[in-house]
């Protein structure tokens, strides 16, 4: 019964923005904020608002994200009385037009669904009709205001108006109302009770009691947005609307041509029991026993693409959901980690007689391949005994190159070619491939290494559109133009060059973050429908950018991110490409230095990291209680100047309270060493936006460590008095 597989049928929905999954879509694409002030026809703001979070009977947000057209209703379509439908919860009304557009959308008509075994699965949390219709005239109410406010009646409605016959039920279980549904109707087609399920879900905002209950508990946002996973998170911003989808087998709809919008392979359902206090906060250990229950498997687990989280913008909801996904996806992420010290590999990677990686006969194109990482590459492919290799490149080898890639086939008995080719426009990679048809017209291409890289690095609030599209097109318009052109080809390889700053993050490269996530994510892709495909996220390399930049690399080994040297690359591009598993992770790391320099400031990275590499971590010593005892015995303005003047080169009696940080050239790499220094040796974690701030001066930080010391001065004679 697991194995059945179900099919999205159709849809309907009616969501902020607009009815219809072209609205929706809409929305999404264009990034739109459908928060709005609440009109007086759902409440009276002005009795219910006030600004001041302590105000009692109060709600402190005063937006919504509302649909239009909230009560219009054609009674008379579905057969309704105009006197039935004055007590009817708009909830109910918006069920039963999103339940005709999925069947409008599935291709059913109403008469044809009339009879069918299908089922009614709800989920519903919203009661404010229900509690405003109490405050009526008791002369106003008679038999309808009972159906036309329950629950149950929401299901039950639509299996009489559509005349179903299976199952139909409403359920209540707060935020995973409509997931639990889905669940549901999953398990009663499996089982044979239905043979078909609508499955949906409805909020309406009518009434204020609930804006007050959550701003009393905090957890709605002041201006009504929602920012998940955000330092700016405030809580999370209310809405309204109504989505419905039919179900079947996927054997079945695949029988009857339908149209599929998705495949629903497996659900399951827990709950916190009494693991956590209060009874309102989620725990980690419950979802983590959750995603086991269904990424039983590990290819199961690396199959995934995309997360949707639950997201609430709440400071305990979000670091609970965000621990627990990273903490089961790092258990089996396979990771190849070298400490510093002892330089042993600590890995998942079993010893493997060594195959042949490479064929004689066969052409083997890597992109970006005349610089860095690309180069070695191409020596460690014709090493390997790759008989063709093709370097893809925006521009022609310079003499000294050529050279270097004479030697290179004459020691190995490689064929080298380098041609000219921009990756990201697809027309070039269209037209080389067919060059190189043409050049091995007897050697098929068997392997694709995406080693093409471009570099802006700032951060964020200083990155516009164009800079993310520079650092993103040789990335990601590249590797979907080396796939089109080689989709054909039964590649043995199709390997993308990632980056740590894709798996542990970086602040000064964000838009290299995202286009290496991309990578990750695509190869995932092309595994699920059957292709070869890995992403190797490297760590910090002795070559390329950082070959030879002391400054860099200083920065870097102070963070506990050691350079790979190229033995170390050789190696650990081998055992890639023999573990061969969709992502994979090749770093060095000193995890004394990481801890205290990283993983101590960053809670959620400090699970991520710690659950892979917890061996590692306890082999290098590392007390994972605390940082180490910071060095305090200088003033905070000595302390400064020296940590400044080391990080600059500036003289300690050039630097005057007044000198602006900015005009030291303190850029974004200086700034977060200058960060590490002081919160080693202060424990004081000054925020990057500070110190490269231009109006930022020594003063500015000399103020942050002095009011950090009476803080703590304060913080511990509070301790004492307690005790006294």
């Amino acid at each position: 019964m697991d194995d059945v597989e179900i099919a999205v049928v159709g849809i309907g929905c009616h969501f902020p923005g607009g009815e219809g999954l072209e609205n929706f879509w809409r929305v999404l694409i264009n990034g739109e904020n459908c928060a709005v002030e609440i009109p007086n026809d759902r409440f009276n703001l002005s009795q219910w608002y006030d600004p001041d979070e302590s105000k009692t009977g109060k709600t402190y947000t005063a937006k919504a994200a509302l649909i239009d057209g909230l009560n219009e209703f054609d009674h008379k379509f579905f057969g309704i009385t105009n006197a039935e439908t004055i007590t009817m919860d708009p909830q109910h009304k918006l069920l039963l037009q999103c339940t005709y557009r999925a069947l409008e959308d599935s291709g059913i008509p109403m008469e044809k669904a009339s009879g069918m075994r299908t089922g009614v699965f709800l989920g519903l949390m919203n009661r404010d009709f229900e509690l405003g219709s109490v405050r009526i005239n008791p002369k106003h109410i008679n038999h309808t205001n009972a159906t036309g406010a329950a629950m149950s009646i929401a299901a039950n409605r639509i299996s009489y108006i559509f005349n179903f016959t299976g199952p139909s039920l409403s359920i209540d279980c707060a935020c995973s109302s409509s997931l639990v549904a889905l669940h549901l109707a999953c398990q009663a087609i499996k089982q044979g009770d239905c043979d078909m399920a609508l499955c949906g879900g409805v909020t309406c905002i009518l009434e204020p009691t609930l804006f007050v209950t959550l701003s009393k508990a905090k957890m709605i946002s002041s201006d009504g947005t929602s920012k998940p996973f955000s330092s700016k998170a405030n809580g999370y911003g209310r809405g309204e609307g109504c989505g419905v989808i039919l179900l079947k087998p996927l054997k079945k709809a695949l029988e009857d041509h339908d149209h599929i919008w998705g495949i629903i392979s497996k659900t399951a359902v827990n709950q916190d029991g009494h693991s956590v206090s209060p009874i309102t906060k989620p725990s980690m250990v419950q979802q983590e026993e959750l995603l086991r229950k269904i990424y039983s498997t590990e290819t199961e687990l690396t199959s995934v693409q995309y997360i949707e989280a639950h997201g609430t913008g709440t400071p305990i909801g979000d670091p609970i959901e965000a621990e627990s996904q990273s903490y089961f996806r790092c258990r089996i992420l396979p990771i190849i980690i070298l400490n510093s010290k002892d330089k042993n590999q600590l890995s998942d990677i079993p010893v493997l007689p060594r195959p042949r990686l490479f064929k004689a006969n066969s052409v083997y194109i890597v992109t970006g391949g005349l610089t860095g990482l690309g180069f070695e590459t191409v020596k460690f492919i014709a090493q390997k005994g790759g008989g063709n290799i093709v370097i893809l490149s925006r521009s022609n080898p310079t003499p000294q190159m050529q050279q270097e890639i004479s030697e290179l086939s004459s020691r190995y008995g490689s064929v080298i070619k380098s041609l000219p080719c921009d990756v990201s426009v697809s027309e070039q990679v269209d037209q080389t491939i067919g060059s190189i048809g043409k050049l091995f017209p007897s050697s098929p291409i068997k392997g694709v290494f995406h080693s093409a890289v471009v570099l802006h690095d700032g951060l964020i609030e200083r990155l516009d559109k164009t800079l993310y599209e520079k650092v993103m097109r040789p990335k990601v318009n590249g590797v979907l133009n080396l796939h089109r052109a080689t989709i054909h080809c039964n590649l043995d390889y199709f390997v993308c060059y990632s980056s740590i700053a894709a798996f542990i993050g970086n602040a000064s490269q964000t838009n290299y973050a995202a286009a290496n996530t991309f990578l990750d994510t695509f190869c995932q892709y092309r595994r699920n429908i059957g292709l070869s495909g890995q992403s190797i996220n490297w760590g910090a390399l002795n070559l390329g950018l950082l070959l030879n930049k002391v400054h860099v690399q200083k920065f870097l080994e102070a963070r506990g991110i050691m350079l790979l040297e190229i033995p170390e690359i050789h190696e650990s591009l081998e055992q890639c490409l023999l573990i061969n598993k969709p992502q994979q992770v090749v770093c060095k790391f000193n995890f004394k230095n990481n801890w205290n320099n990283i993983l101590s400031q960053n809670k959620a990275l400090n699970v991520r990291m710690f659950k892979i590499a917890q061996e590692a971590i306890s082999k290098a010593g590392v007390n994972m209680s605390k940082p180490e005892k910071p060095m305090t015995s200088s003033s905070p303005r000595d302390c400064l100047r020296f940590m400044i003047g080391e990080t600059t080169g500036v003289e300690m009696d050039e630097l005057n309270d007044d000198v602006h940080l900015f005009d030291l050239g303190i850029d974004s790499m200086l700034a977060m060493t200058l960060q590490n220094l002081i919160f080693s040796d202060r424990g004081v974690n000054v925020p990057l936006v500070t110190l490269l701030d231009p109006n930022s001066t020594l003063s500015t930080l000399i103020k942050i460590l002095e009011e950090s010391c009476v803080d703590k001065y304060e913080s511990e004679n509070e301790i004492k008095s307690t005790y006294l």
